[in-house]
């Protein structure tokens, strides 16, 4: 079977899950598979057996699955990138691994991840675990105001371009939102609405809120958090108002 067809295969799993649970469908713009990494130290690869190593990662991949209740569905290990550094090939270790983002439940994972990453560092912190026996060390979190020294000139003009990114990224998300924040979010939920056929009064239901929120956003008083928050919630209660 194709790559193609596998993947849209695995989606349509995952679509009929959601259906199921919830009596409608998942939103056009909502993700069904999603992507983890592995990464491991170079020089420490080096000193290991390559099966090991892979046992390792099916372990790792076992209590994902049993952690998250998902599914992986590929595990790929990269060996085959990375640069010249100091005069000698550093490689980029790393697997990549496709997972389910629905469960067994019907419930979106990711959403129920804490936004302080605290899913995240558990994750780190297993990875750590199961390595430790073949002598992986877990990377020494930074103190406040520290930063991670890199060996040459072109990985700090990498960080620090990362760093760049991530504030901006930061500065976006806690941002104010704007008339026309207001209006997209209004035209992915009724999208959504006509989908199910819904009846005139779920549509006033919306575009009275879309109003309010749009006379809040002219006035600065609305943030992309708080529109996100307030669609969302919205447009579950008029999507089960409607499958009742």
């Amino acid at each position: 079977m194709s790559a193609e067809k596998n993947w849209n295969k695995w989606n349509d799993e995952i679509q009929a899950r959601y259906t199921k649970e919830h009596k409608r469908k998942m939103r056009s713009d909502s993700v069904a598979l999603e992507e983890g990494l592995i990464i491991l130290s170079d020089e420490q690869v080096r000193n290991c057996n390559p099966d090991e190593i892979w046992e390792k990662m099916l372990e790792y991949i076992k209590w994902f699955e049993e952690r998250f209740d998902t599914k992986v569905r590929t595990l790929d290990w990269h060996r085959d990138e990375g640069e010249i550094e100091l005069g000698r090939v550093k490689y980029n270790e790393h697997a990549h691994f496709i997972f389910d983002d629905v469960d067994s439940r019907g419930e979106k994972i990711r959403n129920k991840w804490s936004r302080y990453g605290t899913e995240l560092k558990e994750m780190q912190d297993k990875v750590a675990e199961i390595f430790a026996p073949l002598g992986f060390i877990r990377g020494v979190p930074l103190k406040e105001g520290e930063e991670r020294p890199y060996r040459t000139p072109k990985q700090q003009r990498k960080y620090a371009g990362k760093k760049v990114e991530q504030k901006l990224i930061k500065t976006i998300n806690k941002g104010k939102a704007k008339i026309k924040d207001v209006t997209a979010e209004a035209k992915k939920i009724r999208s959504e609405l006509k989908k199910e056929k819904a009846k005139r009064a779920e549509y006033a239901e919306l575009e009275a809120l879309t109003k309010k929120l749009k006379a809040e956003a002219k006035a600065k008083e609305l943030t992309m958090e708080e529109l996100k928050s307030k669609m969302e919630t919205l447009e579950k209660r008029l999507l089960e108002q409607i499958n009742d």
